[in-house]
């Protein structure tokens, strides 16, 4: 699957600021670790049904002759 290029602007972007001002893991707290763990695949799931719905993501590609 080939990604538009704004998603890997915006990954190696994200990944910058994690790198340069996000605090380490053994910081966090426990719920923050499991806020982290609820939230983080609920973005991508998210991400993954509006890239479906816009088409830049197909599931399947359809036979030429139609099946």
């Amino acid at each position: 699957m080939r990604l538009p290029v704004f998603v890997h602007i915006l990954n190696n972007a994200a990944s910058f600021l994690l790198m340069r001002f996000g605090m380490s893991s053994s910081d966090l707290s426990i719920s923050a670790h499991v806020t982290l763990l609820i939230a983080c695949p609920l973005l991508v799931a998210g991400t993954l049904v509006l890239l479906r719905q816009s088409g830049a993501a197909p599931l399947v590609a359809s036979a030429p002759d139609g099946r």
